[in-house]
C-alpha cells in the first residue's frame, strides 16, 4: 500500500513498524520452539527473559517507540504503525539508538559519500 509522509521522522518510524512486522512473527517462533522442543530446564527459564534488540538513527522514531505518546506532530501516524508498542512495553523487544554514522542498513536505502559506502559495504 503506498504511503506518503510527511517528515523523516515518519518515514523512519513507518519503516520501523515494517521491520517489526517481521522481527515478532521471528522472535514469537522461538519463545515457541523453546517451549515445546526439549531442551535443558534452564533454557526454559530464560524464554520470558529473550528480548531483541532493533536500532534506529531517527531520535523522533526512536522517542514515539519508546515513550509511546503521540503528539501534535505524531498524531497523523497511522494507527497501524503502533501495533509494537505492546513488544516494547513488554520488555520482549528494544528499540535502542544507533548513531548514523553505524547504521549499516543505510548502505542500502540511500546515497552515502563513497568512503562510507565502501566501508559499509564489506559488511553486508
Amino acid at each position: 500500500m503506498p504511503t506518503i509522509c510527511l517528515s523523516t521522522a515518519e518515514s523512519e518510524y513507518y519503516a520501523l513498524s515494517q521491520s517489526m512486522r517481521v522481527l515478532l512473527p521471528i522472535w514469537s517462533t522461538l519463545i515457541e520452539m523453546i517451549n515445546n522442543i526439549s531442551f535443558p530446564s534452564q533454557l526454559k527459564v530464560f524464554n520470558n527473559q529473550i528480548t531483541t534488540t532493533t536500532h534506529e538513527d531517527n531520535t523522533s522514531a526512536l522517542t514515539l517507540a519508546n515513550d509511546q505518546r503521540i503528539t501534535n506532530r505524531t498524531r497523523h501516524y497511522h494507527v497501524r504503525w503502533h501495533f509494537f508498542w505492546q513488544a516494547v512495553r513488554q520488555g520482549n523487544v528494544k528499540v535502542a539508538y544507533i548513531d548514523t554514522k553505524n547504521q549499516e542498513a543505510d548502505s542500502l536505502t540511500k546515497g552515502l559519500p563513497r568512503h562510507t559506502f565502501l566501508q559499509f559495504r564489506h559488511k553486508v
